[in-house]
C-alpha cells in the first residue's frame, strides 16, 4: 500500500513538472531569427528528463518502482513507450507541447543527503536535464 502512495506522489510530481515545462514561453516570437540553439528547451527543443532515486541504502529496493512511476506518466499522458524490459532502460516517443521528451540520466543514490546532493548536481550540471523527478 505505502509503495502506491509513493507512486501516485511521484506521478502527481512528474505530471505537474510536465506541465509548468509544457505552457512555458516560446521563443518563435522574438525579433532574432537565428536558428542556433540557446542551451535550453525553449524554442522547440527537447524537454531534458533525469531521474533520481536510490538505488543503495534502506530505499533501495524502490530503485525500478520509482523510475516506472515516472514512465508511466509519460507512457499515459505523453505518448511514451518502454525502451526495454526494465524501468531503468527508458523511454522513448514522448512529447509534450510538442516537445520531445528526452531522458538523460538517471541518478543512483542511497538513504543520505550527501549522495543525493552529488547526484542531483550531476544531473542538472553535467546531464543538462531541466527537470529532475525524484522521491523527495
Amino acid at each position: 500500500m505505502r509503495a502506491r502512495k509513493w507512486l501516485a506522489l511521484g506521478i502527481a510530481t512528474l505530471a505537474l513538472g510536465v506541465v509548468a515545462v509544457g505552457c512555458g514561453g516560446d521563443d518563435d516570437d522574438s525579433a532574432s531569427s537565428s536558428n542556433t540553439p540557446s542551451g535550453s528547451s525553449g524554442g522547440g527543443g527537447p524537454i531534458k528528463v533525469a531521474y533520481l532515486s536510490d538505488c543503495e541504502g534502506a530505499f533501495g529496493a524502490f530503485y525500478e518502482p520509482d523510475i516506472a512511476g515516472a514512465n508511466t506518466a509519460f507512457i499515459k499522458f505523453a505518448g511514451g513507450k518502454a525502451a526495454g524490459s526494465k524501468p531503468s532502460d527508458g523511454l522513448d516517443g514522448a512529447t509534450v507541447a510538442g516537445h520531445p521528451i528526452q531522458i538523460v540520466g538517471t541518478g543512483c543514490a542511497d538513504d543520505t543527503a550527501d549522495k543525493a546532493i552529488e547526484e542531483t548536481r550531476r544531473l542538472m550540471e553535467q546531464e543538462n536535464a531541466d527537470i529532475l523527478i525524484g522521491p523527495l
